[in-house]
């Protein structure tokens, strides 16, 4: 990924001339490829909780507050860049001149510490890529 804007504004309807009310991140980035496409980068404190101490229901960590909020932020974000952002008329021209698109916008969130994942529970059930057949 390259770096396109640190503390990029995304949009919200509302903002104020002071910039208070509209969404920030902390990074836009771009994908490396022959195209790029925009990825929204959030970092949160490196001694946030992935997961919390004590297991609930499956026997799986329930998920740390700040994660949660990351995510949903992230998600907030991701989906006010491509209504808003991307069709702002200050944001049209540098994007289209890097060639980078905005196509259901990818987020990357940064957030604990690995060595927080010290059992199998934690790395296997709480951070596994696959989803049961439902």
């Amino acid at each position: 990924m390259t770096s396109v804007q640190d503390q990029p504004y995304h949009g919200g309807g509302g903002k104020r001339v002071s910039g208070k009310d509209g969404q920030r991140g902390d990074f836009l980035a771009a994908s490396e490829a022959d195209h790029h496409f925009t990825v929204l980068v959030e970092i949160k404190r490196p001694d946030s909780l992935l997961g919390e101490v004590e297991l609930c229901r499956s026997k799986v960590h329930r998920l740390g507050e700040e994660r949660i909020g990351g995510v949903a932020q992230l998600q907030s974000n991701c989906r006010i860049w491509e209504i808003e952002g991307t069709r702002a008329d200050g944001n049209r021209e540098p994007m289209r001149q890097m060639a980078c698109h905005t196509v259901q916008p990818k987020g990357v969130l940064v957030i604990g510490c690995t060595s927080q994942l010290d059992d199998t529970a934690k790395r296997n059930k709480c951070f596994s890529s696959r989803l049961p057949n439902v």
